[in-house]
């Protein structure tokens, strides 16, 4: 999402909203037999994603989708509630939106080698 050590990194509160929202999305999403893992980056730079039997065009694809529900999400944040997150409150989903609009509209065409 952000190019290491050029771009600021994330803010982890925006990075913990967009992991329970994009993971909530890919594993009950089309391609969810193929999900294996969605987190974010120690460093705060990104997320990995980890699939199978996925080729790179159809994750790119996956991945840009993901990023465009999460700009315009308006529903609560998955798993935010006391008993479903250890870290329930440690959310922003204005900064998360924003985050993804920024990897959409101003990244993407250059970050996508990183995936």
């Amino acid at each position: 999402m952000c190019e290491p050590n050029v771009d600021e990194p994330l803010n982890p509160q925006a990075a913990h909203t967009i992991e329970h929202i994009g993971a909530t999305l890919l594993r009950n999403g089309h391609y969810k037999e193929h999900i294996i893992y969605f987190g974010p980056m120690g460093c705060m730079t990104g997320f990995y994603l980890i699939t199978r039997d996925l080729d790179f065009e159809t994750v790119k694809n996956l991945v840009k989708e993901i990023f465009e529900a999460i700009a315009s999400w308006n529903q609560d944040i998955p798993g935010a509630k006391k008993e479903e997150c250890g870290n329930y409150t440690y959310m922003d989903l204005e900064k998360a939106k924003q985050s993804a609009s920024f990897f959409i509209n101003s990244s993407w065409e250059h970050s996508y080698h990183y995936l």
